[in-house]
């Protein structure tokens, strides 16, 4: 299926269910998405996705000006896609983007193909940083295996995020290959815990009984607000390839 020379978002998948985490069992499979966002620039991806236990396979998401596929999510994967040609015209970006905090987590990205992702246009942060994967605003359980990232500015970006691996990836020719800050402590602990009180994304985790099923199945779920609250631990990186990487 080929889907292009659209205005704004290409395709768009949601389903299952947060309170249970029950899956949607949706599947998405060797799809072409490419020049959307015609007229609509920004936050119009050619994948739009929410919900729970989607499967992104085999598909290719290229040549927009923004991110590839972007949304919040529990428990999707995506297996062997192609993201290129991306994120050209913005920064603070991503080919593939997830956002949401403690709570949204459980993807799994296996195999994929980040090519060319870099901003090629004046931004306003004036230097390049658009991501082949950023999980912004601490998203946190990720697990990242055998992806490989050729000729953009950075690979990953864990924003702040906690219990993600990164293991068996391929670095070439970016400016930076992993980066990971610890934003819940400094200019985001207000999403966190600021001066003793409870944030959003501490509220969210509340919210949803974090200590007790279907959430606590998650590895590191059920101490995030008491071992080392809003610091990025639980961390597994490497091995991985690195060639051309300038950092």
């Amino acid at each position: 299926v080929e889907v292009a020379y659209v205005g704004c978002t290409g395709v768009a998948i949601s389903g299952g269910s947060y309170a249970s985490l029950a899956p949607s069992r949706n599947v998405m499979r060797e799809c072409d998405v490419h020049h959307v966002a015609r007229t609509c620039r920004t936050y119009t991806p050619p994948l739009f996705w929410s919900g729970v236990g989607h499967l992104f396979k085999g598909n290719t998401f290229r040549d927009s000006p923004h991110a590839g596929a972007l949304g919040i999510g529990n428990d999707c994967v995506w297996h062997a896609n192609l993201f290129s040609d991306l994120a050209g015209e913005v920064d603070d970006s991503g080919a593939w983007y997830t956002s949401g905090g403690y709570v949204r987590r459980g993807h799994l990205l296996l195999g994929n193909t980040f090519l060319r992702v870099r901003s090629t246009a004046q931004t306003p942060l004036g230097f390049p940083h658009v991501m082949g994967i950023y999980m912004d605003d601490l998203a946190s359980g990720v697990t990242i295996l055998n992806n490989t990232f050729s000729d953009g500015d950075i690979g990953v970006l864990l924003g702040g995020g906690r219990d993600v691996h990164i293991s068996g990836n391929v670095f070439t020719n970016l400016s930076t290959a992993i980066e990971i800050d610890d934003r819940g402590l400094s200019y985001e602990a207000y999403l966190c815990i600021f001066n003793g009180t409870e944030g959003a994304y501490a509220q969210a985790l509340r919210a949803i009984h974090y200590q007790e099923a279907p959430y606590s199945k998650y590895p590191g779920m059920a101490s995030t607000l008491s071992l080392e609250p809003c610091a990025p631990i639980g961390l597994r990186v490497g091995p991985d390839s690195f060639q051309g990487v300038a950092h």
